[in-house]
């Protein structure tokens, strides 16, 4: 009798953990969302190749809309005048990430890169 008890009990354990560790586990992930924006594969933005055709070595990606503007609030830096688009937008830089708000505060964009050879996030537009 006692070794049933402690089999159930055992049992009822598991499952009782495996049920929290779901929740958690779902909990932490956060709500999936749609992407908006593109992608398109090309070189290095920072190799000048003199009228040479650029090896095809990053995915370049351009967010617009709900996920660039989670993006840009995640980003902790100050945001700065964007001298390139000179229309009153302003962006926020993380490393080589980019992202604008337009000055309506209405359309948000991101530009970044990846190298997944090098496993770097570089530069996804040049001003």
């Amino acid at each position: 009798m006692l070794i049933i008890r402690i089999y159930m009990n055992t049992n009822l354990l598991r499952i009782i953990l495996f049920i929290l560790m779901t929740l958690i586990y779902t909990h932490s992930l956060g709500e999936n969302k749609l992407l908006s924006g593109s992608y398109y594969l090309g070189g290095d933005l920072n190799i000048d190749l003199q009228n040479n055709e650029p090896e095809i070595t990053h995915m370049f990606f351009y967010l617009k809309g709900d996920s660039a503007e989670d993006l840009y609030n995640l980003i902790n830096s100050k945001p700065v005048y964007d001298f390139c688009l000179d229309d009153g937008s302003m962006t926020k830089f993380s490393g080589n990430i980019q992202c604008t708000i337009s000055k309506s505060q209405e359309e948000y964009n991101c530009y970044f890169s990846i190298n997944p050879n090098d496993q770097k996030i570089d530069l996804g537009i040049n001003c």
